[in-house]
């Protein structure tokens, strides 16, 4: 698959399981994607992005977001 937009990219993390094996889950690669949204994040975004950040995330990914801090 080529990645030629933003929306190409959006599509194919939503997809990815594993780059080695279609048909298993690779949990640590797509932690590994995470973190480095998360450094990403941490390094670009500006206070008032704060206010904003809810905004880009549905209830669904807003409950899955506060599932995962609680295994942190």
């Amino acid at each position: 698959m080529e990645i030629s937009s933003f929306g190409d990219l959006e599509d194919f993390l939503r997809k990815w399981k594993s780059f080695k094996d279609r048909d298993v889950y690779d949990l640590n690669g797509i932690a590994a994607l995470l973190t480095a949204c998360l450094d990403n994040m941490r390094d670009f975004m500006s206070e008032t992005d704060f206010d904003e950040i809810g905004e880009c995330f549905t209830d669904q990914q807003k409950e899955f977001l506060a599932k995962l801090s609680k295994h942190l």
